[in-house]
Parts: structure tokens; C-alpha cells; sequence
């Protein structure tokens, strides 16, 4: 830790991040490093969880567990209301091994969180396993707007948190293609794709990433094959500033 604080020897190397360290060394040494965009796994292996898997793929700062936070293995009542009901028409989503369901599940534990993150407050505030598990009807983006609203004399609803979770989103978003992001960036490590998860109740299991990655792009509104933001979906979520900055560097999808 010295040396890497200090730049000196390896430490200089490993300073420069995991994306980069390869590039330096060679060898074959990307073959180890386990991130996405930069950032390595803070906690789940993506092989047990699928819909962390794809979280942390298309998040805008790389794995990172607070951009969607889904309570995948978590009790059945940290799962909130609003989400509960979205999910009905899949067969079985919130199972963890299965890629089925995840790409709705991450487009509205993004949002959300992405709204929740810009209040500063602690990603475990409001989640519902702080509270009553009898409480069927508890739904964190109605909290979060009640908080808003007695903060802020405003009178925002439950929608309204998720459509601001979406616009910074794809401000995110844009900003990162901007600077030459595309839907390339949007993977995992290739043990995660191709390497079968060795033991444990995972076992033999890998991440399929590009149809979820497809499925994905579809809820966002963004194009399948560059994962650049559209024209309507900019527009339609106010951003029409964005959408004209973009289009003059011809990284806006029509």
C-alpha cells in the first residue's frame, strides 16, 4: 500500500488501476484482472448473481454495488412493492442464477438509485428490510419522494423519482459516450463469460451477458448495437441539449 501510495516500483504500476495494469505489464495479465470499466468486484462473484452481473456492466462508474444495490438472495421482503409488480409477467426473476427478468430489474433498481445517491443520504436508509416485513404496501420511491418533499416544500410523487433516477441516467450515460464509451465497455471480465464458477451452489455457472445486455438497452431506450441514447429518448426525458451536444460528435442513435 506504501508503494503504491508513494509511486514506487510495482506500486507505481498498480497505481495506474486494473484496467491499465495490463497494458504495462502484458503477458496476459488481463486474464486476472477482475473489474468492469476500471473498478473491481466490490463483493458478489457476478457468476452467482445474474442481475448483479449485468449491474455491474453497464453501470457508468464500473462495478459498483450502489448504482442498482437489487436484493437478489436477500429475504423476500427487501424486495420493494413497486418493483413486485413488475415482475409478474416473468416466471421465475428474482433467482439469481437465471439471466431471466434481470434487465427490467436493473433498469428500476437504477433509477431509483440514481435519484436515492443524489439525495447524500445512506444507501441503507430506506431499504425494506429496515422496516415491518408485514408492511405490504412499503415502497422506497414513495418514502424517498415524502423525504424530498418535507425537505424541499416541493410536491413530487412516486413516478416522478424514478423519471429524475432516469434523466440521471442518461446524463451519466451520455457523458460517458462522450468521451468513447460503447457498447464494447458494457461487459465483464471473460472468466466471468466462458470460466464455469468452480464449487458452491453456483456451480458450473457463467454470465450470458449480451442478451440481457440487448434486453437492457431496450428498457433504456439506447441502441443495440452502440449503446448510444436515442434521439426520442433524450428528448423525451428533457434533454434535448444533450441530444444536439451529442449529435454534433455523431454519437447519438436515431
Amino acid at each position: 500500500m506504501v508503494m503504491i501510495a508513494n509511486g514506487q516500483g510495482i506500486g507505481d504500476i498498480l497505481a495506474q488501476g486494473l484496467d491499465r495494469i495490463p497494458k504495462i505489464i502484458g503477458k496476459g495479465t488481463e486474464k486476472y484482472m477482475m473489474h468492469a470499466k476500471g473498478m473491481t468486484f466490490p463483493s458478489r462473484d457476478p457468476r452467482s448473481s445474474k442481475g448483479w452481473a449485468l449491474m455491474y456492466a453497464v453501470s457508468s462508474r464500473g462495478t459498483c454495488h450502489v448504482r442498482a444495490f437489487i436484493p437478489e438472495s436477500m429475504p423476500e421482503h427487501t424486495w420493494d412493492v413497486a418493483i413486485e409488480k413488475r415482475l409478474q409477467k416473468y416466471k421465475d426473476p428474482k433467482n439469481g442464477l437465471l439471466e431471466e427478468g434481470k434487465a427490467e430489474i436493473v433498469y428500476w433498481y437504477e433509477n431509483l438509485l440514481a435519484f436515492k445517491n443524489s439525495l447524500e443520504i445512506c444507501l441503507f436508509s430506506s431499504d425494506p428490510w429496515m422496516f415491518s416485513e408485514s408492511d405490504e404496501h412499503f415502497s422506497i420511491p414513495g418514502m424517498l419522494a415524502r423525504f424530498y418533499n418535507a425537505t424541499t416544500g416541493l410536491d413530487i410523487s412516486e413516478e416522478d423519482v424514478l423519471r429524475i433516477g432516469e434523466r440521471i441516467v442518461n446524463v451519466e450515460r451520455a457523458f460517458n459516450v462522450r468521451e468513447g464509451l460503447t457498447r464494447k465497455d458494457d461487459t465483464l471480465p471473460e472468466r466471468m463469460l466462458k470460466e464455469p464458477m468452480p464449487d458452491g451452489f453456483a456451480k458450473g455457472q457463467v454470465v450470458d451477458i449480451e442478451p440481457m445486455l440487448d434486453e437492457y438497452y431496450g428498457f433504456r431506450g439506447w441502441n443495440k448495437f452502440t449503446g448510444f441514447p436515442t434521439r426520442d429518448k433524450l428528448l423525451d426525458l428533457g434533454l434535448e441539449e444533450i441530444a444536439n451536444q451529442l449529435g454534433e460528435i455523431g454519437k447519438l442513435a436515431t
